[in-house]
C-alpha cells in the first residue's frame, strides 16, 4: 500500500490502513502523487494530498501498493498539514524545493506489516493535565523562579476550575491568560520548544536591559505561507489561498479546545483491535511531557496495571539514545529526547525509528 498523509482538522495522529489504486494528478515536485478535495458536509471541503512511496533504490518491479498507508492528521488546533506537515516536517521536499533525507515517502524496506493502529504525537488529549504541568515543568527546568511558579500556578488553577464546571469558553479564555503569564515571567520562552535559540528583543545592550514586548513573527512561518501561496498554489492550479490556522476554524472549535478526550483513547484500548502509541518531546511546554505521562498512566483499561509495571527501556539510532519506550499489549508510549512540540521536525531520527517499530514489531512483551 502507498504511503499517504492527509489533512483533517483534529489532533495530530497517523494510522495504517489499505486503499485502492487511484489515478494520480500532477503534484508539486517529482514522484507519483495525488491530491484533491472531499466534501465532508454541504459547504465544507477537506483538502488531501497523497504521496506514493518512492525509495531511491526501488527495484524495477517495485509496487507502492504493497506498502502500508500512513494518514497524517494535523493539529493546530485547526492547522493545515498539507503545508506545515508536508513541507516543514517530513514530506519529500522542504520549502526550498530540496529533497529531505528522512522523508517518510522514501521508507520502504523497513515497513513490512499490515498493522492497523493510531499514533498520537504530542497530543492535546487531557488539557487540564497538560496545563497543570506548566508551573512545575518551568520551575524544574529553570525557566522561572518560585515567584513565577506561583503566578502561573494561580492562573492555571483557574483553568482547572472552569474545566471542572464545564465552562469551556471560560476555560479556553483562562488558558490564554495563563499563557500570557508564562510569557511575562519567562521573557517569552518559546512554548513549542523551551530550548529554541532565538533573539526575543531588538536593541538589547547588556544583561540589565529588559524590553517587555513580544517576539518577532516566525520568519520561517512567513516563508512557508509565501511558498504555499505562490509556488505550490500555482503548480497545482488552485484558486483558494492556503492558511495555516484559519481563524474561522479556530473560532468554531474554541469551546471544544479544552474538552478532554481521554475516554476516546480508553475506548480504542478496550473496544477495538487498534494499537495505540503515544509520543511526546521532552522540551515541549504547551503539551508538556509530564502532563502527557499523567493521563497515559491514568488510562482505565484492562491492562493498566500490567502496563504500569512494564519495563521502560531506551531506544537508540546509530548508537545514540533518542528516547525511551514503555509498552504492554496494545499501548506504547515514547519519551523523545531533543524534541519539542514538533517532534517529527525536531528529531526525525527518533520518529523514523518509532515508525519502523510500530509497523513491523508486535506489541506484546
Amino acid at each position: 500500500m502507498p504511503w499517504v498523509w492527509i489533512t483533517i482538522f483534529i489532533s495530530s495522529l497517523f494510522a495504517c490502513d489499505k486503499v485502492n489504486k487511484v489515478e494520480g494528478k500532477k503534484g508539486f515536485g517529482p514522484g507519483e502523487q495525488d491530491w484533491g478535495y472531499v466534501t465532508v458536509r454541504p459547504g465544507a471541503h477537506m483538502f488531501w494530498w497523497l504521496y506514493y512511496v518512492n525509495p531511491p533504490d526501488k527495484p524495477t518491479n517495485f509496487d507502492p501498493l504493497s506498502k502500508p498507508l500512513i494518514i497524517w492528521i494535523h493539529g493546530g488546533p485547526g492547522g493545515s498539514g498539507t503545508g506545515y506537515g508536508n513541507f516543514k516536517q517530513f514530506g519529500p521536499l522542504d520549502i526550498h524545493g530540496h529533497y529531505r533525507n528522512y522523508t517518510w515517502a522514501q521508507k520502504s524496506k523497513s515497513i513490512q506489516s499490515d498493522l492497523k493502529g493510531i499514533v498520537l504525537g504530542a497530543p492535546w488529549i487531557s488539557p487540564i493535565d497538560s496545563i497543570l504541568s506548566w508551573p512545575p515543568f518551568l520551575l524544574n527546568t529553570g525557566i522561572v523562579n518560585s515567584a513565577g511558579y506561583e503566578k502561573i500556578k494561580e492562573e492555571t488553577e483557574k483553568v482547572g476550575k472552569a474545566i471542572e464546571a464545564k465552562k469551556w469558553r471560560e476555560a479556553t479564555d483562562a488558558k490564554n491568560e495563563a499563557l500570557k503569564i508564562v510569557n511575562e515571567v519567562s521573557d517569552y520562552i518559546p512554548t513549542s520548544d523551551i530550548l529554541i535559540e532565538k533573539k526575543s528583543y531588538d536593541g538589547v545592550q547588556n544583561y540589565t536591559t529588559r524590553f517587555p514586548k513580544p517576539q518577532k513573527p516566525d520568519e520561517n512561518l512567513a516563508e512557508l505561507i509565501h511558498f504555499m501561496n505562490n509556488d505550490v498554489k500555482k503548480t497545482l492550479g488552485l484558486i483558494s489561498p492556503w492558511v495555516l490556522n484559519p481563524p474561522e476554524v479556530v473560532e468554531n472549535i474554541y469551546e471544544d479546545i479544552m474538552k478532554p478526550v481521554v475516554n476516546i483513547v480508553e475506548e480504542l484500548l478496550n473496544e477495538t483491535d487498534l494499537k495505540v502509541s503515544v509520543y511526546a518531546g521532552q522540551l515541549d511546554l504547551f503539551v508538556a511531557l509530564p502532563g502527557t505521562v499523567k493521563w497515559v498512566e491514568n488510562l482505565k483499561w484492562k491492562h493498566e496495571d500490567a502496563w504500569k509495571r512494564a519495563p521502560r527501556v531506551a531506544f537508540a539510532v546509530d548508537n545514540i539514545i533518542e528516547g525511551y519506550v514503555q509498552a504492554y499489549d496494545k499501548l506504547k508510549m515514547y519519551w523523545v529526547l531533543r524534541a519539542g512540540h514538533l517532534v517529527v521536525e525536531d528529531n526525525p531520527h527518533a520518529v523514523n525509528a518509532i515508525l519502523q517499530e510500530i509497523t513491523s514489531v508486535k506489541y506484546n512483551p
